[in-house]
């Protein structure tokens, strides 16, 4: 029981060591484009990414919860090692391909399994609700302030040399190979399997995108999030340029956003206290929302200011969204369904970074950020509109005239 205690702490320490790639993340773009790539070969390769995440997503999960979700999280770990360890040798983009894959090999068996494995260790030690959540608000609090530090370290080692970033990144990695294999597997009951692997693995995700309303709407719902998050960020550094900021800047702003964002997470616990409506998944995405308006509207060159905004938001959208799920899904398929959560936004993610790519080089950054906005608003409408709340009352109230 013992050792199940240390898990908690242990996977802070993980989720701060997986974000390693902080080191890199304030000029990324700027050292690809350093060997002759333009934003759309950028797109494109985060495009690859995020579409090999998507594929390898939900199957690493459902091997999560076949075997361990410990034995995934140590995969995971040696993936991104092995992603650290191309980074110093591409000089092309065939290369940065090679480096994104493995990355995201390293993205898909770590997606579910450290989620899975911080409520089966929660709930062993006896903790409710109230308390798996005030830790998994600690996590990701945890991780967002770990990558503050790496983000503002990354930007200053880039500027002595542009590959110290690398070998930091590297370091962490190595580390966190060794925390993960420090966690222990809590015991949990087997489930009786009387179908094969693959006839089981289609029939949970027939439930959760399918069967289950409340389960396809978490799903939804933070896919369209993540997918607004991750593909503006991208233009976060183009942004910074075209408002005049300087290079050595952007690490240490991409660590303050780490921390607001850390901030966001703290007050998606407060809310989860008082609330377990679903409509709170519709909160982060607002931010987002908002944020792409006023950079699509806006000409000032401070317009990058708002984006603080969505920091909030994605701050809460984790928390939010796997609260959410783990009190629906039973254990056998949390790793799973989990891992699902993130290959629904994958795909769409995929698709938006080969159109803002295109769109970008068409029409200019203030359209493309408006375009997102508008499809956040679409989205905000839609969701509101097969909220499973309203169609539970609207159900009820039909049996209830009848």
């Amino acid at each position: 029981m013992r050792s199940i205690e240390r898990n908690l702490e242990r996977l802070c320490m993980v989720r701060v060591l997986s974000f390693s790639s902080a080191f890199m993340m304030p000029t990324i773009v700027g050292y690809w484009r350093s060997f002759g790539m333009g934003m759309s070969e950028v797109m494109w390769l985060q495009a690859i990414f995020a579409t090999t995440l998507a594929l390898s997503e939900t199957p690493s999960g459902y091997i999560a919860d076949v075997l361990q979700r410990r034995t995934s999280v140590i995969i995971s770990s040696v993936c991104f090692f092995s992603g650290g360890l191309l980074y110093l040798l591409a000089d092309s983009f065939a290369m940065f391909v090679a480096v994104e894959v493995a990355l995201a090999f390293g993205c898909a068996f770590m997606s579910g399994a450290d989620s899975a494995l911080l409520t089966e260790s929660v709930r062993q030690l006896g903790g409710d609700r109230m308390e798996e959540l005030r830790w998994r608000s600690k996590v990701i609090t945890s991780g967002f302030r770990g990558g503050a530090v790496m983000l503002c370290l990354g930007g200053l080692l880039n500027w002595v040399d542009p590959r110290y970033p690398i070998w930091a990144e590297i370091v962490g990695y190595g580390l966190l190979v060794l925390a993960a294999s420090s966690l222990r597997e809590p015991l949990r009951v087997k489930k009786v399997r009387t179908a094969s692997h693959l006839r089981e693995f289609l029939s949970v995700g027939r439930y959760a995108l399918i069967d289950n309303g409340q389960i396809r709407w978490v799903l939804l719902a933070s896919g369209m999030c993540l997918t607004l998050d991750f593909t503006g960020l991208w233009l976060y550094q183009p942004l910074f340029e075209q408002s005049g900021l300087e290079p050595w800047f952007y690490g240490p702003l991409f660590a303050v956003f780490a921390l607001v964002a850390a901030q966001g997470s703290k007050w998606a616990h407060r809310i989860g206290q008082r609330s377990d409506s679903f409509r709170v998944l519709v909160l982060p995405l607002a931010l987002s929302t908002f944020t792409m308006l006023i950079l699509g509207l806006s000409e000032s060159n401070t317009a990058w200011l708002a984006l603080f905004v969505l920091q909030l938001g994605r701050g809460t959208r984790e928390v939010f969204s796997e609260q959410l799920l783990n009190a629906e899904v039973e254990t056998g398929y949390r790793a799973t369904v989990l891992s699902l959560q993130s290959m629904t936004a994958r795909f769409p993610y995929a698709i938006a970074l080969s159109i803002v790519g295109t769109w970008m080089g068409v029409h200019g950054m203030g359209a493309t950020f408006l375009f997102l906005g508008i499809v956040g608003l679409v989205s905000i409408g839609a969701l509101l509109w097969f909220e499973p709340q309203k169609r539970r009352r609207k159900e009820e109230l039909s049996r209830m005239a009848v």
